[in-house]
Formats: structure tokens, C-alpha cells, sequence
């Protein structure tokens, strides 16, 4: 129980550094980067506070909806992607943002409780965790033996998404002759990407499991 509420607080963690770049990412963007930008800060704070009980009052379907409507953006965007030098502007980015946000309705489904017994509701508000349904009496969706190697190929998916962002990062920073502005805003970009993708990663492979 321990491992799964210190892994919910480190997705907490990296996800607040995701929240907090993009954020600022939202005030200098604009157009469809800018609602692009939106969407990925309402994502990480979704995930920043989703470990804790009192999460559980959002309903389910509301985050369905909306990560779902998340995903269809990001997938109509590629319709306008020019490979240009903005991190929008690329069909590739784009597709993967949309399968963060498919797996964001995932991970909402999935932390549902399948059951519920007397005093489980007392349990989680004394741990002040969900620690994904390792609360006594609580079992989720995500604990079911079908839906554990869905969570666990998302987890794995995400954490190449942070292994390969951060290489890519680093080969950037390797083939500058000199960090410019542009140069280090790509950086800055790519080590929140690399954040962000832990902490999906951990969440499917840790935290929910």
C-alpha cells in the first residue's frame, strides 16, 4: 500500500511541472496551439489530483466526455499539421497527444469503483489517498484481470514516449553550436513532454496496478 501512495504522489509531482509549463505555454500560444496547450494543462492537473479520494467526486462520465472530445481535436488537427517547426505542427505529435488523451479516458474508466463495501469510504478519507483502490473494501475497475494488461501496454507506451522525448532532447541540445532562445525553448519543451509521458507511464504501471 505504501509503494502505491508514494507513486500516486509522484505523479502528483510530475504532473504539476506539466500543468505549470503548459500553462505558461497558454498565454504565449495562440489559435489552435493555444487550445492545444489548454487541453494538455487541464490533462496534467486532471492527473495531479486524481490520486487523491476526494477526486472521486468528478463524475466519470464528465471526464469521458471531455477527454474524449480532447482526443477528436488533437485527431483533426493532424488534418491541418505541416510539419512546420512548431510542436503542433507535426502529424506524429499530434497523434500521440490524441492517444494521451484516449488514454486519459481510460485511466477514468478504469479508476471507477467496480465494488464498494461498508467503511471503504472511511478507509480512503483516512489515507486522504485513492491509492488506485488499495483502499481496504475498494476494488476498481483497473484491478480486474482483463483490464490489467490495458493499463500495463499504455504504461509501457508512455514511458518509451518519456525515454524517446528525452533522448531526442538531449540529441538537440548535442547538435546545437549555440543555445539560442528557439534552441532552449525546444528543450524546455521536451523535458516537460518527458515529464509529463513519467508520469502517464508510472500511473498505468504503478500507481494503477
Amino acid at each position: 500500500m505504501g509503494s502505491h501512495f508514494a507513486s500516486g504522489q509522484l505523479v502528483t509531482l510530475l504532473s504539476i511541472i506539466a500543468a505549470l509549463y503548459y500553462a505558461a505555454a497558454v498565454v504565449r500560444s495562440r489559435g489552435r496551439d493555444q487550445v492545444s496547450n489548454t487541453l494538455h494543462t487541464i490533462m496534467y492537473v486532471a492527473m495531479a489530483v486524481m490520486p487523491w479520494a476526494w477526486y472521486t467526486h468528478v463524475p466519470v462520465p464528465a471526464q469521458v466526455l471531455f477527454f474524449s472530445g480532447a482526443a477528436a481535436w488533437f485527431t483533426w488537427c493532424i488534418l491541418y499539421a505541416n510539419d512546420g517547426d512548431q510542436h503542433h505542427d507535426r502529424a506524429v505529435a499530434l497523434g500521440y497527444h490524441a492517444t494521451m488523451m484516449i488514454a486519459m479516458v481510460w485511466m477514468a474508466m478504469a479508476m471507477s469503483p467496480l465494488v464498494a463495501t461498508a467503511g471503504s469510504a472511511e478507509a480512503m478519507s483516512a489515507m486522504g489517498h485513492l491509492s488506485s483502490g488499495h483502499a481496504a473494501g475498494v476494488t476498481m475497475i483497473a484491478q480486474e484481470g482483463w483490464a490489467l494488461p490495458v493499463s500495463w501496454v499504455l504504461g509501457i507506451l508512455f514511458v518509451l514516449g518519456a525515454a524517446i522525448t528525452a533522448l531526442v532532447t538531449i540529441a538537440r541540445l548535442v547538435r546545437a553550436d549555440d543555445v539560442d532562445d528557439a534552441i532552449a525553448a525546444q528543450l524546455v519543451h521536451g523535458l516537460a513532454d518527458t515529464v509529463g509521458a513519467a508520469a502517464l507511464g508510472i500511473a498505468f504501471l504503478a500507481w494503477m496496478t
